[in-house]
């Protein structure tokens, strides 16, 4: 690491900001004494991408946001000062567009396993099976299609044809749609025919997102060329950061390979509290989510949350009395709702005796709901592992003796795995855990259960363990001990608050007798919803809801101290 960082500044670009116009606000960056920019990816991406982790191309910088050319002069504008900016490049190695947009993924659908990319995708069907692509809807016509020089053209995508069918089709040109798409690698089906199987590993529930195999040697080689080159290149790139780490394979081994290209390497990985990143891991630190959570503890006195809390379920009727079981019961309806598929590839791996099918599926469920962090990284992470007894005490308790005897035959291939199918259920059941937690828990959970909004962010838990200020400088020590160059974030493209925002909102946890006798006026609620209707927005406006929506009293311009 040439420079110290100090203070990131993190830059979204797009085809509405570009390189050009990031070069338009290095001067008065440069006077903040931001020392390195955190860029979004600058790999090519989907056309119009407002994000750039939909990469389309990983050897190509994208022209949307200005090409090389444009980020050359990027990286001369950052080097032109005497104390010189760095630029942080956030990578992608995890996923890619599942769209025709990206020419792997193109050639794999006009080729099948005959292509030279088949390796590169995490494809979950045999060789001699159909890639099923879900982009249908339950109802749609043989006149949305048309037949194009290109391929089929549904909707705004272009479909390929294969060696095979056009050949037909130039034989025969009156040969019909369903006839040509009957002979491709793939299929297209309804999104809803997904329920039961995917073809392929997801980021998340995302179908337009595929995983990438970087946990193979030559895949990571080929899909890291151009940014070791870039690296090369331009010594103002003084570090990476590496998204969704958790959806990895195996997150050490990728580490241990990048660190030998790139010096400074920070993770985006939610720590549950008080997880922390395992030692041998080679990362400079996180991007920081657990920072938030250690200063919402210090800005939130808990006997005032407790108060506040014991309001917000009795004027919203919460079925959820504490947070943990909201979490427990969003963890489920997600896992139900949106990951059936890849928990029914684990059950397969697992088992081929369907007399055991069910309890493989109670296992694999009770135990990825009940766990208290995001994912575990391979066997010997379950040695000795408390988040392992703590898990397995909560599914026994809420599942009884049905999980009790399904732990009996699948915890010790959870340890211990031998054959190769079951070594593929731990990695397969590691890379889902995380994607549950992150949608049970910060997508689901923190919009049910929100008595101060301030603390349901990315990396955070609602609830104050009552630290003391000695016991919050011990624990910044020790994390500067172990990784003193760890990002302490305070605002993020993940936060949903800004800071001034969380800060106003902890004002109100600071005298909550006022805010729950503003929040209980027996008009309040009624004058809201009414306000609501009269804008046009028809909703089963709840009370929960409402709450929710307390949170913009923090743009009010209070400027007296009775407003």
């Amino acid at each position: 690491m040439n420079k110290i960082p100090t203070a990131t500044y993190r830059l979204q670009f797009n085809k509405e900001f570009t390189f050009a116009d990031a070069c338009e606000i290095i001067d008065y960056l440069n006077k903040l004494n931001i020392s390195h920019l955190y860029l979004s990816p600058i790999f090519s991406s989907s056309p119009g991408s407002n994000h750039g982790y939909d990469v389309t191309d990983f050897t190509s910088i994208s022209e949307e946001r200005g090409g090389e050319t444009g980020f050359k002069k990027l990286a001369d504008t950052v080097s032109a000062y005497n104390y010189p900016i760095k630029l942080i490049l956030d990578i992608v190695p995890n996923h890619m567009a599942a769209t025709t947009d990206n020419p792997y993924w193109l050639d794999v659908l006009r080729n099948g396993h005959n292509s030279e990319y088949w390796p590169l995708f995490d494809l979950r069907v045999d060789e001699n099976q159909k890639i099923k692509l879900p982009v249908l809807s339950s109802d749609t016509k043989l006149s949305e299609f048309k037949l194009t020089d290109d391929g089929i053209e549904f909707g705004d995508r272009i479909y390929p044809l294969n060696a095979i069918s056009a050949k037909k089709l130039q034989q025969n040109p009156s040969t019909d749609i369903p006839s040509l798409l009957d002979m491709q690698y793939y299929c297209l089906v309804p999104w809803q025919d997904i329920s039961s199987s995917m073809s392929y590993r997801r980021f998340f529930d995302v179908t337009g997102l595929i995983g990438v195999r970087v946990e193979s040697d030559d895949i990571y080689q080929k899909s890291h060329k151009a940014l070791f080159e870039l690296i090369e290149k331009y010594p103002c790139i003084e570090g990476v950061r590496v998204d969704h780490i958790d959806g990895l394979a195996d997150p050490k081994i990728y580490l241990d390979r990048l660190s030998k290209s790139v010096s400074t390497v920070w993770i985006e990985k939610i720590l549950s509290r008080p997880e922390e990143i395992s030692k041998p891991w080679k990362t400079t630190g996180t991007t920081g989510y657990e920072f938030i959570d250690r200063i919402n503890q210090l800005f939130v006195h808990p006997d005032n949350l407790r108060k506040i809390q014991d309001h917000w379920i009795e004027k919203t009727q919460s079925k959820w009395k504490d947070f943990e079981t909201c979490v427990f019961e969003s963890k489920q309806q997600v896992l139900d709702e949106l990951f059936a598929p890849e928990l029914n590839r684990i059950i397969e791996l697992s088992t081929d005796n369907e007399d055991l099918k069910y309890k493989a599926s109670l296992f694999w469920n009770a135990l990825t709901i009940s766990l208290d962090i995001y994912r575990f990284y391979n066997e010997q992470d379950l040695d000795n592992s408390e988040w392992l007894d703590s898990a397995l005490k909560i599914a026994r308790e809420s599942f009884g003796k049905d999980f009790r005897d399904a732990e009996k035959i699948f915890l010790p291939q959870l340890l211990s795995p031998k054959s190769d199918a079951h070594k593929k259920a731990l990695q397969e059941w590691q890379q889902l855990s995380g994607p549950v937690m992150a949608k049970g828990l910060e997508d689901t959970a923190h919009y049910r259960f929100t008595p101060l909004t301030a603390l349901n962010e990315v990396g955070c838990i609602p609830l104050i363990e009552e630290p003391t200020k000695e016991e919050h400088f011990k624990w910044i020590q020790k994390r500067a001990d172990i990784f003193p160059f760890a990002l302490n974030s305070t605002s993020t493209h993940d936060t949903k608050r800004s800071e001034d925002t969380r800060q106003r909102l902890y004002a109100l946890a600071d005298n909550p007798d006022l805010w729950i006798d503003f929040t209980a006026r027996a008009d309040l609620l009624g004058n809201i919803q009414l306000s609501l209707t009269n804008i046009g927005l028809y909703l089963m406006i709840t009370t929960t809801i409402i709450y929710f929506l307390f949170t913009l009293t923090t743009n009010y311009n209070l400027t007296t101290p009775n407003s």
